[in-house]
Parts: C-alpha cells; sequence; structure tokens
C-alpha cells in the first residue's frame, strides 16, 4: 500500500458559467477525501462575500443514486470547521477585478489518511462528483468565463490502509428558513449511526445561537432525551469537547475570543457530536428506534438553516 495524491480534476474552465458538471471519480483503490478548490475573479465594479455560495450543489453519487455527499459551497465550508476542525482557504474580497477563490475538503474518513475509515472505490460500478455552478455575473458580481475548479484525491493505492469499518457519509438533511418564535420539530432520518450533527446559519455575521435559544434530542418521544440546553452553553460546551479552536479578534482595543468559530462570513453553527469521547462506538445507532427529533426553539426570523448529519455507511 502507498499513498497517492492524485489530481482528478485540472483546473477545468467553468464554462458555460451556469451549469452541473459531472467529475467522474475514481473505480478502484481506496479515497479518504478529496480536496475540491473553486477560482474565479470579482467584477469591473466589485465582488461579492457570497462567493461560496455561488456552488449551489455538491454532491457525490454511488451508482447513480446512493448519496454519499451532499451539500453547497457555504455549507462545506463551514462543515471543515465543524466535523473536521479546519478552517477552509478562503480568499474572499469585494475589490474590483481582485481574483478570488476558495477551498473544501469532503472526508470519508474521520481524517485524511484515516486507516479504517475510507471509501472503497471497487464496491461501486460508478462513482460522481456533480457540481452546480450558479454564480452572479455582472459587474458586481465575477467576470464570465473566470471560474476554474480543480479536484484533487487522497488514495491508499494497492490495498486498503488498514481493516475498513464503515464509510463516513456527509450529507445536509434539512434547509429553511426560521421563524421569530415556536419549536421547529424536524424527523431525523433512521438507518445508518450517527457520527455528528451540524446545525449551520447561513450568512454573513449570522449567529445560531440568535436563531434559536433551545436545541434538544428526542427518542422515541420523550423515552430519551440525548441533549437540551439553551444553544449558547450548549455551543460552548462542544467546543470545549472538540478542542475548537476559538479565533481571536480585536473588538476595539480588546481581545476578545469569538464564539462563533469560524468568524467568516459564510455564517456560525453549533456540531453535536455523537461520538463523545472520539469513540465511535458511542454513535447513535438510529435504527434502533421508532423516531428522532430534532427541537429547536426558535428566537428570530429569517436566518437560513441547513441541518446535516454524517453517518456510517458500513
Amino acid at each position: 500500500m502507498f499513498w497517492q495524491f492524485r489530481e482528478i480534476l485540472r483546473r477545468y474552465n467553468v464554462s458555460p458559467d451556469n451549469q452541473t458538471y459531472i467529475v467522474n471519480l475514481p473505480k478502484a483503490n481506496f479515497l479518504s477525501g478529496l480536496l475540491c478548490r473553486y477560482e474565479a475573479k470579482n467584477g469591473a465594479t466589485a465582488g461579492m462575500e457570497t462567493l461560496p455560495g455561488f456552488l449551489s450543489s455538491i454532491s457525490i453519487l454511488a451508482d447513480g443514486s446512493s448519496e454519499i455527499y451532499y451539500m453547497d459551497g457555504n455549507e462545506s465550508v463551514l462543515a471543515n470547521a465543524a466535523i473536521c476542525k479546519r478552517p477552509a482557504a478562503l480568499n474572499i474580497a469585494t475589490t474590483a477585478n481582485a481574483d478570488v477563490g476558495f477551498s473544501f475538503v469532503i472526508p470519508f474518513g474521520r481524517y485524511l489518511g484515516d486507516p479504517n475509515f475510507f471509501l472503497d472505490c471497487s464496491r461501486y460500478s460508478s462513482l460522481e462528483l456533480r457540481v452546480t455552478f450558479a454564480p452572479t455575473v455582472d459587474t458586481t458580481g465575477i467576470v464570465t468565463g473566470s471560474q476554474y475548479f480543480t479536484v484533487l484525491g487522497l488514495l491508499a493505492m494497492e490495498t486498503p490502509p488498514g481493516a475498513r469499518i464503515a464509510t463516513l457519509k456527509t450529507t445536509r438533511k434539512y434547509y429553511l428558513t426560521s421563524s421569530a418564535s415556536g419549536d421547529l420539530e424536524l424527523n431525523l432520518p433512521r438507518g445508518n449511526v450517527y457520527r455528528k450533527l451540524v446545525l449551520m446559519d447561513e450568512g454573513n455575521g449570522a449567529d445560531i445561537t440568535a436563531a434559536f435559544s433551545r436545541i434538544s434530542l428526542d427518542i422515541n418521544n420523550g423515552e430519551k432525551i440525548l441533549f437540551s440546553a439553551d444553544s449558547e452553553s450548549l455551543r460552548e460546551l462542544v467546543n470545549f469537547h472538540e478542542d475548537a479552536l476559538l479565533l481571536i479578534t480585536d473588538d476595539t482595543s480588546t481581545k476578545v475570543a469569538s464564539t462563533a468559530y469560524p468568524p467568516c462570513v459564510c455564517g456560525s453553527f453549533i456540531t453535536i457530536p455523537f461520538d463523545v469521547g472520539n469513540e465511535i462506538t458511542n454513535g447513535l445507532n438510529s435504527a434502533q428506534y421508532g423516531a428522532i427529533k430534532l427541537i429547536l426553539t426558535q428566537a428570530a426570523a429569517s436566518h437560513t438553516i441547513a441541518v446535516a448529519l454524517q453517518e456510517l455507511i458500513i
């Protein structure tokens, strides 16, 4: 076995500007993760902070229908910090004619090079990365024809890197707009083992704790409550458990730690780990229960919310 950093797609010039492009992934060997890189050039007047949102859909489909990954650009950037504990590379500017871009990783393991969690490409007859480009092309958006997209993969070649336990599947389950009040009850899918649950509030300056005052997870209509707490306390506890790096920002003359890690134009998040202590055996086996309900007590209207799960595909 040896590791290979493979160039799967070399700086593809996206033309036409609005399209869905399909990248065929390897059909052999063992894929640990993908790095996706997007580049563009700002318009003659200005650029936009919403650049990651120009990728409106990013999915990986196995055999044409089995979803292994599904998010948009904003969510992919946030998920890198929320799940991988690594901030994505962002080069976003609003100045005219600037070269801009961002990158993110799609993981199939707990980390790149994970010997036990990876994607066995040979299990499927086809593996496709599908990316939908939906940019704003004008003088205050990006220049037509300036988009480029690159995909690199980290593969274990010839033999598996270790004894396979599972592949990690990361997908958005809900996309919604919050209301000013009331409990929002979301039924989560059952069947796989849960590793992480991520709540994301999308947009520059968006704060997930302002959107929801309390967050709870109910099992079998009250038989078990896995967590129930005010959103700020829950985020602080999780950040400590997950060893989240709180970036230091300069607020006037006082240095303060940001509670909205990562403080970026894409938004903020709360991660709920089911693999407490980084023990995958602590994951929630959803198949054992009749109902799993996420309950969000709404506190502010017009927040753009995404709910994502990372699950094990055995």
